[in-house]
């Protein structure tokens, strides 16, 4: 009843707003292509003194708000095309539609036109980085403008991304999530071609209509996609050399446009060497006896990905398109490494080396069917996907142990092997109405149905090293759905300043069984996630923007029941299926002048998940890294970034972040 109060005094508050109206319209080119960044100007009839004034986005699309009611004339110009001149008399109001510009009739001699966008642009909910204006990037590759985006952080050792310092972090692509698990994700983004990437969007605090799961927020990579009619393409390769070795990559883009039809293409490559040293160190003492551990991993992995992105869309008549989208990826990560050190008890040493090869090879085919209808002023859109995906994951140890004269005391070999198939079904539907021209609703919901089998064996050799606990295999599987349904508001208070309020419900049923039917875990529970967002146009080059957001952080599979991973003879890594879901409390303020950001987020997480923290078995010398359930985690992040030039022709692009985090 209190949200529906406030809800309710706002929209009486921006209703007494509706005495100005509105200005819409496209410009267009001769062949009705889109004009973008032409001026549109509305002048006094008079004396052609300015009104108001926008610029055309790329789609050739403009508004101009808050126009008095009154007789003007409008002035639409573009470098090459004439001056176009339109009066028009405002009462309500108006959308122009297609307003086309002809071409000068003047010739003008070695003239070259460049728009180029800004690097940062602060919209109402996240922070958008313009990939396509940092020449950085070029030939790198999807991950690779991750690992360079501000507050961004990619920890490719242990598979981690985080935003702000926070983990957790959802990918979408295109709008649409990517839900493999990370190291598969970070494996197909490491293979991505950053050509052909066009921004992205790094939103902290997510919007209702985005799923609450995440504590870290949502990266949103937008691929490069051609709006000109005809068919047009790209290619690019790369080739490089470093520590590690050899790196390949290639991407190839294809879009054709004619009449209601598109379709389009995106096919990336990847091969990558690198080279990676763990180590680890532990003491532990027990009645007055250390026991000493140290191992250093001296690993050679190799990943190689390919990825292909294909779809169609056609307008099915003026206002209701169909669209279909086909994923295919296959991602491999294969190893070679060597672990050597040593375990001492008081004075007795004893000398180890496992050798171990380890492939992990991720394969996913998905589906989407999408239909989007436009009304006379609201949108409705239907989405329905389907996605399988499949890892392999063998390992192979070869164990010696000597003493400390280096004299062979045993060996014994490990064969492990994990195979993961994971199907998804997806349902949304979204609803947005302009209630008036100052308030957008938004509403909608959506289905999550998951399942995957974990089918996981340990074969030992003879002489056996490892004295581990039972329950190394295991055939499990999981199910897990989630339904949920939001809505929101979006309130436009001034010419300058835009009000979002937002709230979400997710319910979340999760069986985790053994093969055998019986229950290991079973969950079911509900949660409202409300958002808010505040943004305000200081000056044509200074934003800010205030933001809030609750969010949940869920258990992965791989938390609760993952294959194991022996570091050495006494270090390995488990699950813990007494893990529950985090929920946090996210509080951010961030301000852009011209290419300068500055960003202040404050994150407050109770039962925070922790992973791979590090515990001991007691009475014995293990260590198990596990993930496990914190009492609270809070931080406190302040972040810069921005270009400085070291000369005219070099310039820098920096990013600080500093982090101050209590548990």
């Amino acid at each position: 009843m209190k949200c529906l109060s406030i809800l309710t005094i706002l929209t009486l508050f921006c209703a007494q707003l509706t005495a100005q109206v509105s200005l819409t319209g496209k410009t267009v080119d001769e062949s009705d292509a889109p004009i973008a960044y032409a001026n549109v100007l509305l002048l006094q009839r008079t004396d052609s003194t300015l009104v108001r004034g926008a610029i055309s986005e790329d789609e050739g699309t403009f508004v101009i708000e808050q126009c008095p009611v009154g007789s003007y004339l409008l002035k639409v110009s573009f470098l090459g095309y004439e001056d176009y001149y339109q009066s028009i008399t405002l009462e309500t109001s108006l959308d122009l539609g297609k307003l086309q510009l002809l071409a000068s009739s003047a010739q003008l001699a070695d003239v070259t036109v460049t728009a180029k966008k800004p690097l940062y642009q602060l919209a109402l909910d996240r922070l958008t980085i313009n990939v396509q204006a940092n020449i950085s990037t070029a030939g790198g590759t999807a991950l690779e403008v991750l690992e360079r985006s501000p507050g961004v952080i990619v920890d490719r050792a242990r598979n981690i991304l985080s935003m702000a310092g926070r983990d957790g972090v959802v990918i979408t692509i295109n709008g649409r999530m990517a839900r493999q698990p990370i190291e598969a994700l970070l494996q197909m983004l490491d293979g991505m071609n950053a050509d052909n990437v066009e921004r992205i969007e790094l939103i902290s605090n997510p919007p209702a209509r985005f799923e609450a799961g995440g504590n870290g927020g949502v990266i949103n990579i937008v691929l490069v996609k051609r709006a000109d009619d005809g068919t047009n393409g790209a290619f690019s390769a790369t080739l490089g050399y470093g520590p590690g070795g050899d790196k390949q990559g290639a991407s190839f883009n294809i879009n054709h446009r004619k009449g209601a039809w598109n379709w389009f293409a995106n096919l990336s490559l990847n091969r990558n060497n690198q080279e990676q040293t763990f180590t680890n160190d532990r003491t532990v003492e027990e009645e007055s006896v250390p026991f000493v551990t140290r191992s250093v991993s001296e690993r050679d992995p190799v990943t190689a990905n390919g990825d292909l992105r294909a779809g169609v869309d056609v307008s099915l008549g003026k206002n209701t398109t169909l669209g279909a989208l086909l994923t295919a990826s296959i991602n491999e990560w294969n190893m070679d490494a060597l672990n050597k050190g040593f375990i001492q008890e008081g004075t007795e040493r004893t000398n180890f080396s496992i050798a171990n090869q380890e492939l992990s090879r991720w394969r996913s085919l998905g589906g989407n069917l999408n239909l989007t209808h436009q009304f006379k002023r609201s949108t409705i859109t239907a989405d329905l996907e389907r996605l399988h995906y499949r890892q392999s994951n063998p390992v192979d140890y070869q164990v010696e142990e000597r003493n400390a004269n280096e004299q062979l005391l045993s060996t014994e070999a490990i064969n492990a092997t994990k195979e993961t198939p994971v199907n998804i079904w997806v349902s949304r539907v979204d609803f947005e109405d302009p209630i008036t021209e100052h308030i957008k609703l938004k509403l909608g919901a959506k289905g999550i149905f998951s399942n995957l089998q974990n089918t996981v064996t340990n074969n030992f050799g003879s002489n056996g090293l490892f004295q581990v606990e039972d329950g190394l295999n295991q055939d499990a599987t999981l199910d897990e759905n989630i339904t949920a349904a939001y809505v929101s508001a979006d309130f436009k208070l001034s010419t300058k300043t835009d009000l979002s309020l937002g709230l979400r419900y997710e319910y979340t049923d999760l069986e985790l069984n053994n093969s055998d039917g019986s229950s290991i875990l079973d969950l079911d529970y509900g949660n409202f996630f409300p958002t808010a967002f505040l943004s305000h146009q200081f000056s044509e080059s200074f934003s800010g923007q205030l933001s809030y957001g609750r969010r949940i952080n869920r258990p992965t599979f791989g938390n609760l029941a993952p294959f194991v991973i022996f570091l050495d003879p006494t270090t390995y890594f488990f699950g813990n299926i007494a893990l529950q879901p985090s929920f946090g409390n996210n509080y951010k303020i961030d301000f852009i002048y011209r290419q300068y950001l500055l960003s202040f987020q404050y994150n407050d997480e109770h039962d925070a998940i922790s992973n791979f923290q590090p515990t001991l078995l007691p009475g014995t010398n293990q260590q198990v890294f596990t993930a496990l359930n914190l009492d609270f985690q809070r931080s406190f992040t302040i972040m810069i970034g921005g270009p400085i030039k070291l000369a005219d022709w070099c310039n820098l692009q920096v990013n600080l972040m500093g982090r101050q985090r209590s548990l």
